[in-house]
């Protein structure tokens, strides 16, 4: 027959237990006097509007400088194209051998080249835009740099000219339209239906939450735009990162 025997647990020991338990019971106390006090909720949510606005801002800054390389790279297209005998026929050697450097990046297929070319055909003819880095100086000053890439290919593959483009671009900032929305807005011709066009663009900021502004942080353009497939370690890179 075995015999166990029963270990006390030192007196010691016991007092350090109750302590430790005391100890976590006080944290606990105190985790939930913060959680519930009306002071600790309210900065708690300032914080979190905080961080949405600034997530909100650093997609609209990424979405500007998307926006305006497209209008660049249209503007390139067009003048090899002009001073070439290859025809579109460069635009898919142009996408394959930028998919092998950029094999993520959603931008640079031979359909997205296609409408970076429309892009800038049509605000540069239609808007009477100068030629060459004057012409891209003039463009980021225009309200479509604030909405995302795939509500402008809506906007100026539906629109016969620059006027309805203009109303459909304020349109979609005052009212926040996600591209479902602005889709149903063009096909129902509320530009005609209304019977007027915006001139004059505010430069407004969506609201968070709103689905335009999700819409602008979620886009793929814009994620695919950040998003490094290969270690750059090229010094010219780096260098001009930096400058």
């Amino acid at each position: 027959m075995r015999i166990y025997k029963v270990l006390k647990t030192p007196p010691e020991s016991e007092d350090a237990n109750k302590n430790t338990q005391r100890k976590n019971g006080n944290k606990m106390t105190k985790t939930k006097e913060i959680i519930f006090d009306n002071e600790y909720k309210q900065w708690l949510q300032d914080i979190k509007n905080k961080i949405a606005s600034s997530q909100i801002k650093a997609a609209i800054a990424v979405n500007n400088a998307l926006i305006e390389f497209y209008f660049e790279l249209g503007q390139m297209i067009v003048e090899k194209q002009a001073g070439s005998m290859w025809g579109d026929k460069i635009i898919g050697q142009l996408s394959q051998d930028l998919r092998l450097e950029f094999p993520d990046l959603k931008g640079v297929s031979t359909t997205n080249l296609k409408y970076c070319k429309r892009f800038y055909l049509f605000y540069q003819k239609e808007n009477n835009l100068a030629i060459g880095q004057q012409a891209v100086d003039q463009f980021v000053k225009r309200p479509m740099m604030q909405i995302p890439w795939g509500h402008n290919i809506l906007i100026f593959t539906k629109s016969n000219e620059l006027e309805e483009a203009g109303f459909y671009i304020q349109q979609t900032i005052d009212n926040n339209w996600s591209r479902d929305t602005l889709a149903l807005q063009i096909k129902s011709d509320l530009y005609r239906r209304q019977g007027k066009a915006v001139n004059n663009f505010k430069h407004t900021l969506p609201v968070p939450q709103a689905d335009l502004a999700e819409q602008t942080i979620k886009d793929p353009y814009v994620f695919d735009f950040l998003t490094f497939t290969k270690p750059y370690k090229r010094k010219g890179y780096r260098r001009s990162a930096y400058k």
